[in-house]
This record gives C-alpha cells, structure tokens and sequence, in this order.
C-alpha cells in the first residue's frame, strides 16, 4: 500500500506555484512559519492514520479490515469520508501560514478547498469567503445543506439531555414485523451488520421492541427502522426538516453526527478539532454496538462486554454512556456552534479575503 503521505493530491503544489511570487516575503505578525505548521501537519496525519482504521500491523491489512468491522465500516460508509481529505492539514480559517522557503513536499500537507495565496506576503490561508461565494441563498453548498447544520448544531447547544431511549433504535431495526409477519413465516431479516451473528433471538428483539417505549429522537437513525416500528416510536413525525426540533444533545447519533459537521466545513475546521469530532464519533459508535442485539464479542473495541439494554441493569449502564459522552462532547458542540457562525454569518475582515 502507498504511505499515507504519497495518497495526497499535488494539486495544492501547483496552486501555490502558480500564484505565488518572487517578490520579498513580508509575512504578517501572527502568521505560522513553515517549521511549525508543517511539523503539526506531519503530526495530524500520524495521529488521524493511526485511528481511522482498525488497529493491525500494517496499513493494509487495516484497510482491509474496516470493511467488516462495525465500527469502522459505518463510520467510512455513512460519513463517505476519504484519508485523502482528513489527513490533509488546516490550522482553521484566517490563519495564515508562511511559505517563504517551504519545499514542494511540504505543500502537499495542504487541501486545495478553499485556500487563498497571498503573493505579496508569501502565505496561505484558508479564507471562508471562498465558501461563501459558492454557497447558495439559503446556505446550501451542492447536496450539502450548511443551513440545515447550523440550525441542528444551535438546537443541540439550547436543548437539555435526553436520556430515556437506551439505544433501542438498532433493535427497532431488526424487529422482524409484529405478530401478523411472524405469523406468514420467517422472513428476510435487514441487517445493515449482515456478517455479525446476533446476540439474541429474533423473539428477544420482538419482545424488547413491542414492550418498550421507543423513543428514537434522531431522524436518521429512525429511517432504518422496520417499517412496522416506525410508527411505534412516541417521537412524531419524523422528517429531515424537523430534525433541529427533535435532535437532543444525549443522542447517541447526534453526538456522532458531530464528526459530520466538522467534515463539511473541513479544512475551515481546524485538524485538532476534527480529529477531536472523529474521537466522539468512534466512542458512540462503540457504545451503539455494545448496546445492539449483535454479537460484537470478535472486536477489541466491545471487549467491555455488551450493554445488555433488554435489563433494567443494563438501561442503567446505557445512560451511564451516554452522559459520560454528553459530558466529552460539549465542549466540541459549543466550538462548532462558533465555527459555523464565524463561517457563515460573521462577516469576514476585509484582510482574509
């Protein structure tokens, strides 16, 4: 497999090479030199390397192994996340970084997105009104809908914690239909795990699902319900639009989300606090798998054991998670809160454009 280094693209190179002049380099007072930025970019693309995939004993067979891990798998699949485009680095927007003597390998640490050379001062820096050039009225950027986002990430910083659903959306997901579907025979279960073998019976699932009161607060984890449990759930309606109403900081999924809001502003988003979204998403998602009905036992990262939610001890245990992970992700929450108000509503001062 090619280092992780070789992976990024040389079209930043030629970018800088192409703007950049031979006149003195006059950088501002509060840029970064060269011998920082580029020795913090050869550490985030270490560190994020060494926790996007798998634990192993070579980038390959990690690689590989992401795609029957659960973790993993969900988190590269659902997010559609690249190694190309997070290892790359950002110190966040309007941080200028010098490059009066950097060398063409260096460069390459940098994303292209959104980045600005200043000849005149021989810097680069990541300017949110190339962004906003290329956003639509109402905040859209492509399929990539930032107005939605902002609107969530502000319903989440006002909303108080919810802890009574104790990760029952992954059962509701399994469910196999209710009475009259079990009556008409074994059907074709939908597991999105489809290689891991389950922990409990169909009937267990069923069971926990028909008795319980399902309160799933979180649109995109509903939409994978059987459609048989949807309407099961006390939250309703249930729609894209109506996610900002419903979305409660305790989630589970809302905190992984937050990984997601940091990639689409990435690289205006700084590495450490994407790095920093990317450690809440994988402490969720081990939560939500040791709390399913799958058996999760192969993986190092379930070694705790499953939380047994179908028991009043492990219900306990479920919420005792998630206010721990409600507690680590605050502080993430409120940055990006600011971030995306910086980016998108504060004007921009007329020496970052």
């Amino acid at each position: 497999m090619t280092p992780a280094a070789s992976i990024v693209s040389r079209t930043t190179c030629k970018v800088i090479r192409r703007n950049l002049s031979t006149a003195a380099a006059v950088a501002p007072c509060d840029s970064i030199a060269p011998t920082w930025w580029v020795e913090a970019a050869k550490r985030h693309q270490r560190e994020f390397v060494s926790t996007f995939y798998p634990p192993g004993d070579s980038l390959d067979r990690r690689q590989h192994a992401k795609n029957s891990h659960p973790i993993y798998n969900f988190l590269h699949r659902y997010y559609k996340c690249k190694v190309g485009d997070v290892i790359k680095y950002s110190p966040g927007f309007d941080v200028p970084m010098q490059l009066q003597g950097c060398e063409e390998q260096a460069l390459q640490y940098l994303h292209p997105d959104f980045l600005s050379v200043h000849p005149e001062t021989k810097t680069a820096v990541y300017d949110r009104q190339r962004l906003r050039d290329k956003l639509s009225p109402d905040l859209k950027l492509g399929w990539i809908d930032l107005g939605h986002s902002l609107r969530t990430l502000e319903a989440l910083n006002q909303r108080s914690p919810f802890y009574g659903c104790f990760g029952f959306h992954e059962w509701a997901m399994l469910y196999s239909g209710g009475e009259a579907a079990r009556r008409g025979g074994p059907g074709q279960l939908k597991k999105h795990q489809g290689a891991l073998p389950l922990r409990v019976s169909q009937e267990t699932i069923d069971k926990v699902v028909e008795s319980s009161s399902i309160r799933c607060t979180h649109f995109d984890a509903w939409r994978f319900f059987h459609p048989a449990a949807q309407p099961l759930n006390v939250v309703h309606p249930m729609t894209r639009s109506l996610q900002p109403q419903h979305d409660q900081p305790g989630c589970i999924h809302a905190n992984m989300d937050l990984f997601k809001y940091a990639l689409q502003l990435y690289p205006l988003a700084s590495s450490g606090l994407l790095q920093r979204a990317w450690a809440i998403a994988l402490r969720a998602r081990k939560i939500d798998m040791r709390a399913s009905p799958y058996d999760c036992s192969q993986f190092d990262e379930c070694a705790d054991g499953p939380i047994l939610v179908e028991t009043k001890e492990g219900r306990a245990q479920y919420v005792e998670e998630q206010q721990a992970l409600y507690r680590a992700a605050a502080p993430l929450r409120e940055e990006l809160l600011q971030l995306y108000r910086a980016v998108l509503t504060t004007p921009a001062p007329p020496a970052a454009r």
